[in-house]
């Protein structure tokens, strides 16, 4: 058990979140263990700062900073990391949120780690209100995941995209993470990624030797968005993403399991990253243009036309609705997740 007066704060880098930060700075600031909710606004053009200072509760624990300049997510959670002095850290996304109890219930398992995860909901645009229920029927099932401790191999491996599947990546989780391990070890987000830098974050973590815990749904909901950061990536971004795998991979200490799964996700982002320059440049040149640069690279043609099959095929799609589910344990159905009963992550 940990200490119950350990205190969390809570990092929201924001962006043009003026619809979702108020929710997102309530939820932080109802969990009694927080003890800070700092918000970076990432040179907003919109009211999201104005949004935020509607939810604060009077207690003093919110501090909302302004940067002048539009510098990324990494840049902005590594400013919050610069300013809190809490025991624990946490990053909440500016348009998802925390059930009550999150915090509270992650802290009872975090004495011997240096980070902590709960298997995330994800759940469609449009149907928050209903997560608290979904998120109680599920958790009486025993729906979720079991407590497993994340190495480097598995969290890399879960990391690759798989074609057809709903995206899982572990690298969505938002852990706490105990700040005296993140000031020894010097760790800050990469401000050259706009993309990936959290998967970055966690790899850095494990190769300094992060005890790294995944414990069932506590609480966190991720809402799902077509118009979120993730969904709408530049080639550039993952070129910065194959980059960083190809600096880790220069790590001497990798063993040989950890050396094949980096060179095996650094190829699934390079594949994405080519598909996405082929893009690019028929946008900017026309379509002899972006064939000819596909055509440069024929070891990335299977899964240009694969994607390109995929894209057309939902965008016939219609009336489709998604269905709310954990980012390891699987779908909710009714209100039940049809996870597998150990819900380990697979690799």
């Amino acid at each position: 058990m940990t200490d119950h007066t350990e205190k969390v704060a809570i990092a929201i880098a924001a962006y043009n979140a003026a619809p979702t930060i108020a929710r997102a700075v309530r939820s932080a600031l109802a969990q009694p263990e927080v003890g800070a909710c700092i918000v970076i606004d990432d040179a907003s053009r919109d009211d999201t700062i104005a949004a935020a200072r509607q939810a604060d509760d009077g207690s003093g624990r919110l501090t909302i900073i302004s940067q002048t300049k539009n510098q990324g997510p990494a840049a902005a959670r590594n400013a919050a990391l610069g300013l809190a002095d809490c025991d624990w850290i946490g990053i909440l996304d500016s348009d998802d949120f925390m059930l009550p109890g999150r915090v509270g219930h992650m802290l009872v398992s975090s004495a011997d780690v240096d980070f902590i995860a709960d298997d995330l909901m994800i759940v469609p645009e449009g149907s928050e209100n209903e997560s608290q229920a979904m998120f109680d029927a599920a958790s009486a099932a025993s729906a979720a995941s079991n407590e497993f401790s994340l190495d480097l191999t598995t969290f890399v491996c879960r990391n690759i995209s798989r074609p057809g599947q709903k995206r899982g990546e572990l690298g969505f989780l938002k852990p706490l993470m105990r700040r005296s391990f993140l000031a020894t070890n010097a760790l800050r987000y990469d401000p050259a990624l706009r993309l990936g830098e959290d998967y970055a974050f966690y790899v850095n973590a494990l190769l300094a030797g992060a005890r790294f815990r995944i414990v069932g749904p506590a609480g966190y909901v991720a809402v799902e968005r077509p118009t979120s950061i993730s969904a709408r990536h530049s080639a550039e971004d993952l070129d910065a993403l194959v980059a960083f795998d190809t600096h880790c991979l220069r790590n001497p200490r990798l063993t040989a399991a950890e050396r094949d799964v980096l060179r095996e996700h650094r190829a699934a982002v390079r594949q994405n990253a080519e598909f996405r320059h082929a893009l690019q440049v028929r946008a900017e040149r026309g379509l002899i243009a972006g064939l000819a640069y596909a055509a440069r690279h024929p070891h990335s043609l299977p899964h240009m036309v694969e994607e390109t099959l995929r894209a057309r095929a939902r965008s016939r799609q219609q009336n489709t609705s998604s269905r709310a589910r954990f980012l390891i344990g699987g779908y909710v159905e009714k209100g039940l997740s049809t996870a597998s009963s150990n819900g380990r992550a697979g690799t």
